[in-house]
């Protein structure tokens, strides 16, 4: 198969469920609703994929948060149970926390 057949089955078959397009250019898959767009995602997109998905008041990470905190235990059991979905993942809840402490020490100092 040569490249540019590549090129254009991509634009024909969804990555994730293999079903055909529609219609030409389509913002989203009709079968799946996976975004068509290919590029990288800037840092502003990131910043607000972020706070549009865990800082929002009903969102994961208050929820995780406030179990982690307040109810001790409970967020560990109900993870391991497999209720995964409506909490944050604790790698990610890891990283955003690092992210947050390198940020407070950079602009306040620490023991400067």
């Amino acid at each position: 198969m040569t490249p540019a057949a590549v090129g254009v089955e991509d634009e024909v078959l969804c990555r994730n469920c293999g079903t055909t397009l529609t219609f030409p250019n389509p913002k989203y898959r009709a079968a799946c609703g996976q975004e068509t767009a290919r590029h990288p995602p800037t840092v502003w997109e990131f910043i607000h994929e972020f706070i549009t998905h865990y800082v929002a008041l009903e969102g994961r990470l208050w929820h995780t948060l406030g179990l982690l905190f307040f109810r001790l235990g409970i967020l560990t059991c109900r993870y391991l149970a497999g209720q995964k979905r409506r909490y944050v993942n604790p790698l990610r809840l890891y990283l955003t926390a690092s992210i947050l402490f390198f940020i407070v020490v950079k602009l306040f100092g620490a023991g400067s």
